[in-house]
């Protein structure tokens, strides 16, 4: 959803130096920007076994302000076994 209340807020947004540091480790370990629909639209992805929910719960308290719903559970079939996981999303923004 693209309402102008959202566009507005979100160009009003800036990361702190504690996101960007945390966004860096992110990206150098288990953490992913996902492109959307164009070169310049992305998003920050974090998806994680349901073991690791502290943990996502901890990266989505830190980028709260860039999230627009809580972490969601999500059934996957992983080699024939249904697992469980846990993820959020940042809203999507151009680079």
């Amino acid at each position: 959803m693209r309402s102008k209340v959202i566009e507005e807020y979100k160009s009003r947004l800036s990361l702190s130096k504690r996101q960007k540091e945390i966004l860096i480790g992110l990206i150098l370990g288990d953490g992913h920007l996902e492109k959307l629909y164009t070169p310049i639209l992305g998003r920050l992805k974090v998806e994680h076994s349901y073991k690791q929910k502290d943990y996502v719960d901890w990266l989505y308290d830190e980028f709260r302000n860039w999230v627009g719903s809580k972490p969601k559970t999500r059934k996957v079939n992983v080699w024939g076994r249904l697992r469980k996981n846990y993820r959020f999303s940042t809203m999507v923004i151009e680079f």
